[in-house]
């Protein structure tokens, strides 16, 4: 039922599955080139009370910023 649901039908599974067993080692590397260059591009952001954020600074001085959204 979830498979119809979600439009997922027999010749896009298998083609979803056929490109994951046709994976080649350049395209890992592609991809972990990829990630590295991710964290000089993004920011992260961590929804959380204060108090938590408060309490994971404690642990690691300067991990994270608060911002209050509300």
């Amino acid at each position: 039922m979830q498979r119809h649901l979600i439009g997922d039908d027999d010749a896009s599974r298998q083609r979803l599955r056929e490109e994951v067993l046709g994976t080649t080692r350049a395209d890992f590397r592609h991809f972990a080139a990829a990630l590295a260059r991710f964290p000089a591009a993004s920011r992260t952001a961590v929804l959380g009370s204060e108090p938590a954020i408060t309490a994971a600074n404690a642990e690691r001085p300067d991990l994270l910023a608060v911002s209050r959204v509300l």
